[in-house]
């Protein structure tokens, strides 16, 4: 298997699947939260037709609220 550190954009689910390619006969994922299985990583606010007033609130929003605006959008990690 690579290092973890090798790839810093590997997620929890994705070092699993490289885990059962290279051989390993049982894998466990551990998660501090129920896994979420959804089609994006962000809300479909975002992606959908009401897209532009999601945009626009976020650009309006000061800088330094854009982080937690993000995080609120995205619900935390999900698996597709």
């Amino acid at each position: 298997l690579p290092h973890p550190a090798a790839s810093s954009r590997q997620t929890a689910g994705h070092l699993c699947l490289v885990a059962v390619k290279n051989g390993a006969t049982a894998v466990t994922l551990a998660a501090r939260r129920p896994i979420v299985r959804k089609p994006f990583d962000v809300d479909l606010q975002v992606v959908g037709d009401r897209r532009g007033e999601a945009l626009s609130s976020f650009w309006a929003a000061p800088p330094c609220d854009r982080p937690r605006l993000i995080g609120r959008l995205r619900g935390g990690g999900s698996m597709a």
